[in-house]
């Protein structure tokens, strides 16, 4: 693969984590944890955070980004 087909490879599959979790706590359903906990906003950007930060070092560790 070519370097450009690397890199957006590689931003693609980060962004298809986050876009999941953010896609599942935005279905309307009643006990969403960023509606009735008090730090839940925070604990979703948490999760976020910690399923793309190994994959983004995996990936500059590969030298794709």
């Amino acid at each position: 693969m070519s370097l450009v087909q690397q890199r957006i490879a590689a931003w693609g599959a980060i962004f298809l984590v986050a876009t999941l979790v953010t896609s599942v706590l935005g279905m309307n359903f009643q006990d969403a944890p960023e509606l009735g906990w008090r730090q839940g906003f925070l604990i979703t950007a948490s999760v976020i955070f910690a399923l793309c930060l190994p994959m983004f070092l995996f990936f500059r560790r590969r030298k794709w980004l």
